[in-house]
């Protein structure tokens, strides 16, 4: 962002977390997070590359000095300001990435693929059951025909003969 705001060439930058699972995080592009997590992934992802952030170690990692109880006038002049002395060093020198392990679906931040079936029973009407292995258009004719001919053979209480 600074870089666009303020039309400045600042050469490649480096962001920094103590953290391996937001590592994976920004690295993984195929894993679905919860919301909260899926709209903070996405943010860091669309204005950084995953390359251009490195681990810390968490007792190198000056940010977290004001968390420990550090009194604020023991800060100035110490790596909070002035970052970690391997900073000074060259890139090959700094603190290699720990091996980061796959990202699985027992992560707390990945939805859970879920699947289910629903199968309805539905009660088949004898009318449908017949009809349906009729095959061509004159066995349906006859059998409707049968159909109109039930209840009147029922109120006529004749027994039926057929053709």
């Amino acid at each position: 962002m600074l870089r666009k705001e303020l039309g400045l060439d600042l050469g490649p930058l480096t962001y920094w977390t103590d953290s391996t699972i937001v590592l994976q995080y920004i690295s993984n592009t195929a894993a679905r997070y919860h919301t909260f997590v899926a709209n903070k992934v996405a943010e860091i992802q669309d204005v950084t590359d995953a390359k251009e952030w490195r681990y810390i170690p968490t007792r190198e990692n000056p940010a977290d000095d004001a968390f420990r109880g550090v009194p604020a006038s023991d800060l100035s002049g110490s790596r909070w300001l002035h970052g970690p002395a391997f900073l000074r060093l060259s890139p090959e020198r700094w603190p290699p990435a720990p091996t980061l392990r796959s990202m699985d679906e027992e992560s707390l931040e990945i939805k859970k693929a879920v699947s289910f079936n629903i199968q309805a029973l539905i009660p088949q009407n004898p009318v449908d059951k017949l009809i349906a292995g009729i095959t061509n258009r004159i066995q349906l004719v006859r059998t409707i025909a049968c159909f109109e001919l039930i209840p009147e053979i029922h109120r006529s209480k004749k027994p039926f003969k057929g053709r």
